[in-house]
């Protein structure tokens, strides 16, 4: 619970770009003990782009936390989902990319292939949760 900031230092601002339009975004988190046991927390989460006419999703972007030392950017199971539209079979084949794609570690709650079914799961529930946003969002509004 440290900071990179020095003592004299100051964070004064943080600027996010906006969202594009016709994008959705979507967190999930599995933990097995309390809500304060960060050590055993595994999360996930997912933004994306679809057009809302086919449903494609043009852009992805997939991240993983708790299943290494450092949160993870899921390049394999991005590059999955660019160019298709959702179905049971994509989420399939964005899952097999993260078993072949994520090298967990074992710790002290779970096992490494233990992450990586959990990891498979929460990202299904993610990405089907951004994709529904997204579609949504290209139905309902033009604006930021």
């Amino acid at each position: 619970y440290t900071t990179a900031l020095s003592e004299n230092e100051l964070l004064a601002e943080i600027l996010l770009p906006a969202t594009p339009a016709n994008s959705g975004a979507a967190y999930a988190k599995f933990g097995a003990r309390n809500a304060m046991d960060y050590s055993s927390t595994i999360s996930v989460a997912a933004q994306l782009v679809c057009d809302p006419e086919s449903g494609v999703i043009i852009e992805a972007g997939l991240a993983a936390g708790g299943v290494d030392i450092t949160p993870i950017w899921l390049e394999t199971a991005t590059r999955v989902l660019c160019g298709r539209v959702p179905s049971a079979e994509l989420y399939d084949q964005m899952q097999d990319a993260i078993k072949q794609g994520a090298t967990p570690d074992d710790d002290h709650v779970y096992s490494a292939a233990y992450k990586r079914h959990v990891l498979g799961v929460m990202l299904k529930r993610a990405v089907q949760s951004a994709c529904e946003r997204a579609l949504q969002a290209g139905n309902s509004r033009n604006e930021c």
